[in-house]
């Protein structure tokens, strides 16, 4: 994904949910469900000198589909200023990867842990809705299979993830037998396992399906009645 395309994306706003999530997309079109938490907060970045990289270029390699703000820049004293979700923040300070890329201090001190969410199972037929322990929030991601979002009693929307489609059938194919996802079998019972930043005040589970051009169906919507 350019650079361009990170920086242009646009913020996922909480809103009533009268229709689809609005979400943002790459710059190949595929729809990205951000992390739960998108809240900013500012901080001051000193990078290594050495590798001379401006801050767009590195963040965009650090942080991957997490959209962050620069709103200042010293490619010279290699710092930079900007805004960060919790979890950007918390990938920044404990970045997997790229550690030459990585600033050698972050003012004031980011979290090293991803935000904590709730792990819950759910079904299309709103016959189960298991509760489980707190888990890490999930990064933000692209969707290719389901989209869920819960709704409180007025409707709005209080969080939005993506999950596996279990009637999406997998068959070998390919050179070194790479599992691709080929058919949807309709019989199959639609449930996901996803983890969600709360249930407090949460009354309505809308479903939707990624088309194979990127846009999301509506296949149904369901109560949420916490079975354990």
């Amino acid at each position: 994904m350019g650079l361009l395309a990170i920086l242009a994306q646009a913020v996922l706003a909480a809103a009533p949910g009268d229709g689809a999530p609005d979400l943002r997309r790459t710059g190949e079109g595929q729809l990205i469900v951000d992390a739960p938490d998108r809240r900013r907060a500012t901080y001051r970045l000193r990078f290594d000198p050495g590798t001379r990289l401006a801050a767009a270029e590195r963040l965009g390699r650090l942080l991957d589909l997490e959209p962050f703000e620069i709103l200042a820049e010293d490619t010279n004293a290699a710092t930079a200023t900007v805004r960060l979700t919790p979890t950007g923040a918390a990938m920044l300070a404990s970045p997997d990867s790229w550690q030459h890329l990585a600033a050698t201090s972050i003012t004031p001190r980011a979290p090293t842990r991803l935000p904590r969410c709730v792990g819950i199972v759910i079904d299309l037929q709103g016959e189960r809705s298991e509760v489980g322990g707190a888990e890490p929030c999930p990064r933000s991601q692209v969707a290719t299979q389901l989209v869920v979002e819960g709704l409180n009693a007025r409707g709005a929307r209080l969080w939005v993830a993506a999950a596996d489609d279990p009637r999406l059938v997998r068959s070998v194919m390919g050179p070194n037998g790479e599992p691709h996802l080929t058919a949807r079998d309709e019989r199959q019972p639609v449930f996901a396992e996803i983890a969600v930043p709360t249930i407090a005040g949460l009354s309505t589970i809308r479903w939707y399906e990624v088309t194979p051009d990127n846009r999301l169906r509506r296949i149904g919507q369901t109560r949420w009645r916490r079975s354990r």
